[in-house]
């Protein structure tokens, strides 16, 4: 296993509030357009904003629930998945740590 550089793991928790934003923002894009549209009656909306919050409440627990080094791989594959954590946000990591996220992506099942 790769070891945890301490500097990422204190670079990731500094941006966990900037992470979350980011995340709620797309959302929040996400119900504009769902309320924006004329196709859907008033309830059929709700229901997918509702839907959407759902969705939101679950990536958000996942991705930054138990928030602690010893998970930080989990939840850096999460975040990169989910895109919620960029290219922008991993080049303040350093190389090794950014190879081995872009690893897990490219690991045979």
């Amino acid at each position: 296993m790769i070891e945890k550089p301490k500097s990422d793991w204190r670079y990731l928790r500094s941006i966990v509030d900037s992470l979350i934003e980011r995340a709620s923002k797309r959302v929040n894009e996400k119900v504009a357009e769902i309320l924006a549209r004329r196709d859907l009656t008033e309830r059929a909306k709700r229901a997918a904003v509702e839907e959407m919050a759902k969705r939101h409440r679950q990536i958000i627990s996942h991705c930054f629930d138990d928030w602690g080094r010893s998970e930080i791989w989990l939840k850096c594959r999460l975040l990169v998945a989910h895109g919620i954590l960029e290219e922008r946000d991993l080049n303040s990591l350093t190389p090794e740590t950014v190879q081995h996220i872009h690893s897990m992506f490219h690991e045979e099942d």
